[in-house]
């Protein structure tokens, strides 16, 4: 099943492959990718049922396309800030250097 991430925090996140279909990842299930996930990557996975009943079915087996985890460091940055909700920061700019 292909899906996108649509949250992370911290340890587990959301897929969803269509408005009505959603499932829930934890870090224990992604096989191959980035430890810390980007928003808007697509994701490769499998169906198992809620690891709980009323919960979410999980996505496990999961894995994310080299195209989309290849992104600069100010990539990455931009992006953890937009989900933290704090002004972007490029590496150089913590360094001391320009934006």
């Amino acid at each position: 099943m292909k899906g996108t991430l649509k949250s992370w925090h911290g340890d587990w996140g959301l897929v969803r492959v269509n408005r009505r279909e959603q499932y829930f990842l934890h870090t224990t299930n992604i096989t191959e990718g980035p430890d810390e996930p980007l928003i808007g990557s697509s994701v490769l996975f499998e169906i198992a049922p809620p690891y709980k009943n009323g919960k979410l079915p999980q996505a496990v087996n999961a894995s994310f396309p080299l195209a989309d985890v290849a992104v600069t460091e100010a990539e990455a940055a931009g992006a953890k800030a937009l989900v933290e909700g704090l002004p972007a920061q490029t590496p150089e700019a913590a360094e001391g250097g320009a934006l």
